[in-house]
Protein backbone atom coordinates (compact mmCIF):
# COMPACT_ATOMS: atom_id res chain seq x y z
CA UNK A 1 0.00 0.00 0.00
CA UNK A 2 1.27 3.47 -0.87
CA UNK A 3 1.27 6.17 1.79
CA UNK A 4 0.32 9.65 0.66
CA UNK A 5 1.84 12.84 2.02
CA UNK A 6 1.62 16.42 0.91
CA UNK A 7 4.80 18.43 1.27
CA UNK A 8 4.99 22.05 0.18
CA UNK A 9 8.47 23.45 -0.29
CA UNK A 10 9.25 27.13 -0.27
CA UNK A 11 12.83 28.06 -1.13
CA UNK A 12 14.75 30.84 -2.85
CA UNK A 13 14.56 30.54 -6.65
CA UNK A 14 18.26 29.67 -6.96
CA UNK A 15 17.86 26.76 -4.50
CA UNK A 16 14.51 25.49 -5.78
CA UNK A 17 15.94 23.83 -8.90
CA UNK A 18 18.29 21.73 -6.77
CA UNK A 19 15.48 20.85 -4.32
CA UNK A 20 13.20 19.75 -7.16
CA UNK A 21 15.94 17.69 -8.81
CA UNK A 22 16.64 15.89 -5.54
CA UNK A 23 12.99 15.16 -4.79
CA UNK A 24 12.24 14.10 -8.37
CA UNK A 25 14.95 11.42 -8.20
CA UNK A 26 13.06 9.53 -5.49
CA UNK A 27 11.07 6.57 -6.88
CA UNK A 28 7.29 6.97 -7.02
CA UNK A 29 7.31 10.63 -5.93
CA UNK A 30 5.20 13.06 -7.89
CA UNK A 31 6.32 16.69 -7.93
CA UNK A 32 3.76 19.40 -8.66
CA UNK A 33 5.22 22.84 -9.20
CA UNK A 34 2.91 25.66 -8.14
CA UNK A 35 3.15 29.05 -9.79
CA UNK A 36 2.64 32.46 -8.22
CA UNK A 37 -0.96 32.65 -9.44
CA UNK A 38 -3.67 29.99 -9.38
CA UNK A 39 -6.40 30.56 -11.98
CA UNK A 40 -9.70 28.93 -11.14
CA UNK A 41 -12.67 29.17 -13.49
CA UNK A 42 -14.34 31.60 -11.02
CA UNK A 43 -11.47 33.40 -9.28
CA UNK A 44 -7.74 34.07 -9.23
CA UNK A 45 -5.49 33.49 -6.21
CA UNK A 46 -2.16 35.33 -6.04
CA UNK A 47 0.13 33.52 -3.56
CA UNK A 48 2.69 36.25 -3.11
CA UNK A 49 0.09 38.97 -2.49
CA UNK A 50 -2.25 36.79 -0.36
CA UNK A 51 -5.09 37.96 -2.58
CA UNK A 52 -8.25 36.43 -4.05
CA UNK A 53 -9.79 38.24 -7.05
CA UNK A 54 -13.13 37.74 -8.81
CA UNK A 55 -15.69 39.86 -10.62
CA UNK A 56 -13.55 42.99 -10.28
CA UNK A 57 -13.33 42.64 -6.49
CA UNK A 58 -10.46 41.54 -4.25
CA UNK A 59 -10.13 39.95 -0.82
CA UNK A 60 -6.90 39.94 1.16
CA UNK A 61 -6.17 36.77 3.14
CA UNK A 62 -4.25 36.38 6.38
CA UNK A 63 -0.88 34.63 5.90
CA UNK A 64 -2.27 31.42 7.44
CA UNK A 65 -5.41 31.46 5.29
CA UNK A 66 -3.25 32.18 2.25
CA UNK A 67 -1.11 29.15 3.11
CA UNK A 68 -4.26 27.03 3.47
CA UNK A 69 -5.45 28.25 0.08
CA UNK A 70 -2.04 27.49 -1.43
CA UNK A 71 -2.20 23.92 -0.11
CA UNK A 72 -5.74 23.35 -1.42
CA UNK A 73 -5.00 24.89 -4.82
CA UNK A 74 -1.86 22.76 -5.24
CA UNK A 75 -4.13 19.72 -5.66
CA UNK A 76 -7.50 20.85 -7.03
CA UNK A 77 -10.25 18.22 -6.98
CA UNK A 78 -8.15 16.00 -4.70
CA UNK A 79 -9.20 15.46 -1.07
CA UNK A 80 -6.61 16.57 1.49
CA UNK A 81 -7.05 15.28 5.01
CA UNK A 82 -7.49 17.62 7.94
CA UNK A 83 -4.35 16.10 9.44
CA UNK A 84 -2.28 16.84 6.33
CA UNK A 85 -3.63 20.39 6.21
CA UNK A 86 -2.80 20.95 9.88
CA UNK A 87 0.67 19.51 9.44
CA UNK A 88 1.38 21.89 6.55
CA UNK A 89 -0.13 24.88 8.38
CA UNK A 90 1.32 24.29 11.83
CA UNK A 91 4.22 21.93 11.34
CA UNK A 92 2.69 19.60 13.89
CA UNK A 93 0.08 16.88 14.18
CA UNK A 94 -3.50 18.12 14.61
CA UNK A 95 -3.77 16.29 17.95
CA UNK A 96 -0.77 18.10 19.43
CA UNK A 97 -1.57 21.49 17.89
CA UNK A 98 -2.23 24.37 20.24
CA UNK A 99 -5.45 25.00 18.32
CA UNK A 100 -6.92 21.77 16.91
CA UNK A 101 -9.67 23.77 15.17
CA UNK A 102 -7.23 25.80 13.07
CA UNK A 103 -8.09 24.02 9.83
CA UNK A 104 -11.86 24.20 10.35
CA UNK A 105 -11.67 27.89 11.25
CA UNK A 106 -9.44 28.63 8.27
CA UNK A 107 -11.81 26.82 5.90
CA UNK A 108 -14.73 28.80 7.34
CA UNK A 109 -12.88 32.11 6.77
CA UNK A 110 -12.00 31.13 3.18
CA UNK A 111 -15.61 30.18 2.46
CA UNK A 112 -16.78 33.58 3.74
CA UNK A 113 -14.29 35.33 1.44
CA UNK A 114 -15.53 33.28 -1.52
CA UNK A 115 -19.16 34.05 -0.67
CA UNK A 116 -18.36 37.77 -0.61
CA UNK A 117 -16.58 37.53 -3.98
CA UNK A 118 -18.66 35.08 -6.01
CA UNK A 119 -21.75 34.19 -3.99
CA UNK A 120 -22.93 30.88 -2.59
CA UNK A 121 -20.99 28.59 -4.93
CA UNK A 122 -19.22 25.54 -3.51
CA UNK A 123 -15.50 26.16 -3.90
CA UNK A 124 -14.24 24.17 -0.90
CA UNK A 125 -16.00 20.86 -0.35
CA UNK A 126 -16.02 19.03 2.96
CA UNK A 127 -15.59 15.29 2.44
CA UNK A 128 -16.71 13.38 5.49
CA UNK A 129 -13.79 11.36 6.91
CA UNK A 130 -11.55 12.52 4.03
CA UNK A 131 -10.93 16.22 4.69
CA UNK A 132 -11.38 19.09 2.26
CA UNK A 133 -11.09 19.63 -1.46
CA UNK A 134 -10.86 22.70 -3.69
CA UNK A 135 -13.50 22.19 -6.38
CA UNK A 136 -12.44 23.31 -9.84
CA UNK A 137 -14.60 21.93 -12.66
CA UNK A 138 -12.13 23.10 -15.32
CA UNK A 139 -9.16 21.12 -13.94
Amino acid sequence: MTERALILVSAPKEAMDEVLRTISNVDQVRVIEVGEVYRHSLFTFNFSENKLSANGSEAILTPRDSRLMQILSSLPNVPISTGDLALQLLGTDIHTASDPNVVRVGIRRLRRKFTDLIGEIEIIRTLSKHGYMLVDPCQ
